[in-house]
């Protein structure tokens, strides 16, 4: 049986939320656009026989920062017998200290502190992008002992053309590991597959991903991520980098987010622009 993603009641549910706060910010722009931006987008995916104006709403898919080497059962540079070494915080600047997590040695607290063995990290936000289309994303991010990031995401693409919203949405689901992990840089990288899905029916993709975190000084926060791979018949492209504020388990962000299809060919598409969300940190 062929799975319809239009007319799912929870789906459905999700990308009425999500126009609503995408809305929100595309409210503060244009937001008739003159070029069928999501229509090229569709074609690039379905290798051409895409519907040109992509779906019709209606008409019947993002990171805190790292852990740090070393504490708990499953960390690095844990052994038996022995405390590790870096104590991994609750949310980014805990306390006072630096970034997500600090040296045992350094802890002006009690020093049996463990931290949490879980996290995890609610991502809601909305965009604008140039030409008037807007985007909403969410996201939700299980944190395993600095083992394993695993993130399901969805974000949808709502154009308006001749009066009539059209849409498109990605979901995907990333797991994701520590490259570089220190109290105030972490990087991470692993594997997604994606769901693609518009009037013209549902893609699968697949790709990797990079991830960037940095904590300079409290309250900022610097993140950046990349993926690259393949959906239905095209290549894509998904980047945003963003600089926001913590404050307390919450953060506010602005930055820019690029997500394109079949970038280096003329027949390809480009969907980018401003964007600005919320980060909660649960534990």
């Amino acid at each position: 049986m062929a799975l319809d993603l239009h007319r799912q009641p929870g789906m459905a549910r999700i990308r009425s939320a999500l126009l609503v706060l995408a809305l929100a910010i595309g409210a503060l722009a244009p937001v008739h656009a003159e070029a069928q931006r999501l229509g090229a987008v569709s074609a690039a995916v379905h290798g051409g026989g895409g519907s040109h104006g992509g779906g019709s709403f209606g008409g019947g898919g993002y990171r805190g920062g790292g852990r740090g080497y070393g504490y708990g059962n499953g960390g690095y540079g844990w052994s038996m017998g022995q405390r590790a070494p870096w104590v991994s915080l609750y949310y980014p600047y805990y306390f006072g200290y630096g970034g997500t997590m600090v040296r045992r040695d350094a802890l002006t607290r009690d020093r049996t502190f463990d931290g949490p063995d879980v996290i995890g990290i609610v991502d809601a936000s909305a965009g604008y992008v140039l030409d008037g289309v807007v985007r909403g994303q969410i996201s939700a991010r299980v944190r395993l002992a600095n083992i394993l990031d695993v993130e399901a995401r969805y974000g949808a693409y709502f154009e308006m053309t001749d009066d009539v919203i059209r849409e498109l949405g990605l979901g995907r689901l990333a797991a994701l590991f520590p490259v570089v992990s220190e109290g105030e840089v972490q990087m991470r990288a692993g594997v997604l597959g994606l769901v693609y899905h518009d009037a013209a029916g549902p893609e699968l993709g697949y790709g990797g991903a990079l991830e960037l975190d940095v904590y300079p000084v409290s309250p900022l926060v610097i993140r950046a991520e990349a993926s690259a791979g393949v959906v239905g018949q095209a290549v894509f492209v998904d980047a945003r980098a963003t600089v926001g504020m913590q404050i307390d388990r919450g953060e506010l962000y602005v930055g820019w987010q690029v997500f394109a299809v079949n970038p280096f060919d003329p027949g390809g598409a480009t969907l980018h622009g401003p964007v600005a969300g919320v980060r909660v940190w649960i534990s």
